[in-house]
């Protein structure tokens, strides 16, 4: 057994010792290698021998390809492998090591460049990764490079053509007889991250060499093909689809009757955006004269049917529009157009004509309204008679209530009816047409503002939405606003709070002989309106008011819309209230800690601290006021208070712990606690002070029993003495033993100081405990107030929740 263990130990220091010279061999080898070792010269040892380097390429990713600048983006990881005879070595030598790594930047580099790059400096720097370099001087150069490359592109065929972008790669300074560049293998590695717009088909790699000029040194390079296609699915929807549409509606203009005005118009329109949308794709692909794109084929084609389309109605425009007194159309021009007995089954094919007159009728209607209109009169043929404005409004949502800033913001949506005299026709005259919608800036609208309202300009535009008009002149014009009114908020019930903010609408500058505003309904619209998530809308009444100011005698209507909303307390009864009765307690909970312990008084001021400070916080958020004390504020007062007292209340009990009076607690203070036998029953409230109390009370039937032994241990001291030097009556003063010893006065110590002493020694011990028993009977007061002012300040903040449940 003993020589198994001596085995082992010897093969596991062998296996240290060999790890740990491993380390240091690779140290020495790297030393070994690089010492002398020329960065700029070849590793050949034969001059004329070029050195081969094999070059492998993989795609990791194609960034972009831009059409115009005829070039492409790429990030591709090179990789480059040589021999190197100056970085060989026998493993056997360094414990069978045959790899190590080394900085790039420490070793000879191939100067492999690409040559159709694009760098804004002119070239890219090699960058420093590690080189790994085996036994036989094998190097392996890897590193990622991510450049810019020029690329012939061929649109002939887009969107559905493919590209071929070769990347060249060779040495910049060395000729074939010095550096022979090699491809690694066949074609380059796919695993690419994949692009939205173009698919790498294939990657093939292939070896050139060239000669330049005069001279007959080749110059090899390995050339990489990096073989796209476009994704066509962005350019079909994009491009063609838009023009395919864009050609549908010019050739709807055959449906529109010549005397409309719209059909020339309308395909003109189409050409001219066409044009337009083919000069924006064409301004993405590069400028050739070689070939016509496929695109700019088909532009080319669309472009010609809309203008044939144009042609062909400024013809029927013609046609329509001829002499008063042309010639019958031919027979063979009727029956081709069906309008021949003959050739009534080709009527379907122009079914739309009958109903193209309607649209022409709402045209013609609405011309003949506009004629002579002016958006500035108010719309009533009697100037006496004022303008009768319903209006109505809906909020839709609830954005902000700025309790400090007095300002409330949302969106409503205003509703306003009014009667037009001006507006009004027979619909019989019009096929029945009933009502109409027209732009509101083209007709005469009311000045209708919000006048508690808080704009930058100090005034806000009337959208212009599209009015609803109807035969008898009733106009509806309906228009989204956001809002942002003033609103005197009253925090005192925070965060209990209920709002009323009013929403006063009126004509800013007709008074009411002019315009008569009246609410439509009794409230406000509240059927779509979005909750919020601190506010209730409890209502939302409308009432009508008449008022005349000071500076003119007529009267001014408006409408005011009163929100009522009413806060939602839950966010702060979590984030404020019930932090400040967790502070509250544990500021309480300072007088069960004992005054001894040292931390009974700053718990207390810490929490009052926090109080002070986490009150400064909500308040902030409150508007400054000195008309009332918002309900946050005077629970604030209320716990802060509470908290002060139980601070001075913690003081007071740490003086009477720590005190040194004399004099014994007055007696109706301890019977007030519980410390007389006629106030025992009260001990049960001080549960907690009756350990304390049993080991500090002052025990009469004890001091007794001391005060005995302490008599009885003096007469065994005295009994100790010879008979001549006893003292047998203590009140006798030593008399008798003078007496008894005045012949041998001379003979004996004097003892009258040592009696005197002793008797001296025993009194200052019974003052002593007396005045520890003093003491202690403080600390047992100081105990039980602690008990009390904890019950009688839990019984406080019993009050004061229960006093907030009550206003919830």
């Amino acid at each position: 057994m003993r020589g198994v263990c001596l085995c082992w130990f010897v093969v596991s220091l062998v296996t240290i010792i060999k790890v740990c010279g491993g380390n240091f061999s690779e140290n020495h080898l790297i030393d070994r290698l690089l010492s002398g070792y020329n960065t700029d010269a070849r590793p050949v040892k034969n001059s004329s021998a070029p050195v081969t380097v094999a070059i492998d390429i993989a795609l990791a990713q194609l960034i972009n390809v831009n059409d115009r600048q005829q070039d492409m983006m790429v990030n591709i990881w090179m990789r480059q492998y040589w021999t190197d005879e100056y970085l060989s070595w026998d493993p056997d030598d360094y414990y069978g090591l045959d790899v190590v790594r080394i900085q790039s930047s420490a070793i000879w580099r191939p100067d492999i460049v690409i040559y159709n790059g694009i760098f804004a400096e002119g070239y890219a720097e090699l960058p420093d990764t590690k080189a790994t370099i085996s036994s036989e001087g094998e190097v392996t150069y890897l590193y990622p490079f991510t450049f810019t490359a020029s690329c012939k592109i061929n649109v002939a065929d887009f969107p559905y053509d493919t590209q071929t972008c070769p990347l060249k790669f060779g040495s910049w300074s060395y000729d074939g007889l010095a550096i022979d560049v090699v491809n690694k293998s066949s074609s380059g590695d796919l695993e690419f991250e994949h692009n939205g717009i173009w698919t790498v088909i294939d990657l093939p790699a292939q070896r050139n060499v060239v000669t330049y000029g005069a001279s007959a040194v080749p110059y090899p390079d390995v050339t990489f093909h990096v073989v796209i296609q476009r994704q066509s699915m962005y350019y079909i929807f994009f491009i063609f689809f838009p023009s395919i549409l864009i050609v549908v509606i010019s050739l709807m203009s055959f449906m529109i009757p010549p005397e409309s005005g719209e059909k020339l118009s309308l395909s003109s329109t189409m050409l001219l955006t066409l044009v337009v949308y083919m000069q924006l794709v064409n301004g993405t692909l590069p400028t050739t004269s070689r070939y016509i794109p496929l695109v700019g084929r088909f532009f080319g084609a669309i472009i010609l049917i809309v203008a044939m389309s144009t042609i062909l109605s400024i013809f029927v425009i013609s046609l329509h529009f001829s002499n008063p007194n042309p010639k019958p159309p031919p027979d063979w021009l009727k029956r081709v157009m069906g309008m021949s007995q003959e050739v009534f089954l080709t009527e379907w094919l122009f079914c739309g004509c009958g109903r193209s007159m309607g649209n022409f009728t709402e045209k013609h209607l609405v011309d003949r309204l506009m004629t002579g209109y002016s958006t500035n009169a108010r719309p009533v043929k009697n100037s006496s008679a004022p303008v009768r404005v319903t209006m109505n409004v809906a909020l839709a949502q609830l954005l902000d209530v700025n309790d400090r800033d007095q300002q409330i913001t949302g969106i409503m949506w205003m509703r306003l009816y009014w009667t037009d005299e001006y507006l009004v026709w027979n619909p019989d005259d019009y096929r029945g047409l009933a009502a109409v919608r027209m732009q509101g800036s083209s007709i005469w609208r009311p000045d209708i503002v919000l006048y508690n309202g808080i704009l930058q300009k100090g005034f806000a535009e009337l959208p212009d939405t599209k009015v609803t008009i109807t035969s008898n002149g009733s106009v509806f014009y309906l228009y989204p606003f956001t809002f942002k009114a003033s609103c005197k908020i009253s925090v005192v019930g925070f965060p209990y709070d209920t709002q009323r903010c009013p929403f006063k609408f009126g004509s800013w500058t007709f008074d009411a002989f002019a315009i008569d505003v009246i609410n439509k309904s009794s409230e406000g619209d509240l059927d779509g309106y979005r909750k919020s998530g601190e506010w209730d809308v409890v209502n939302f009444v409308a009432e009508r008011n008449v008022v005349s100011y000071s500076s003119s005698d007529a009267p001014y209507a408006d409408v005011t819309f009163t929100l009522v909303i009413e806060r939602q307390p839950l966010f702060y009864i979590y984030h404020i209230f019930a932090p400040c009765i967790v502070i509250l307690l544990i500021s309480l909970l300072s007088f069960n800690i004992p005054p001894d312990s040292g931390e009974k008084l700053s718990l207390s001021l810490t929490m009052l601290l926090s109080l002070i400070v986490f009150m400064h916080m909500v308040i902030e958020s409150l508007p400054a006021t000195s008309n009332y004390i918002p309900l946050i504020g005077r629970f604030f007062g209320v716990i802060i208070v509470v908290v002060a007292m139980s601070t001075i209340l913690s003081i007071l009990t740490i003086a009477l712990n720590f005190t040194n009076m004399n004099t014994n607690p007055p007696y109706w203070l301890k019977q007030l606690l519980g410390m007389t036998e006629e106030t025992g029953w009260l001990d049960c409230l001080f549960c907690g002070c009756v350990r304390l109390a049993k080991q500090h009370q002052p025990d009469r039937h004890r001091e007794r029993e001391m005060h005995q032994r302490s008599d009885y241990k003096t007469e065994e001291e005295t009994a100790m003495l010879p008979s001549r030097l006893r003292i047998e009556d203590p009140s006798d003063n030593g008399n008798r033993f003078r007496e008894q010893f005045d012949d041998t006065e001379e003979l004996l110590p004097p003892i009258d100081g040592v009696i005197n002493k002793l008797e001296a020694l025993k009194q200052n011990q019974l003052k002593q405990k007396k005045k520890e028993a003093v003491m202690n009977e403080w600390k047992e007061i100081a105990s039980r107030l602690d008990r009390v002012f904890l019950l009688v300040f839990l019984g406080a903040c019993v009050v004061v929740s229960c006093t907030m449940t009550y206003v919830i």
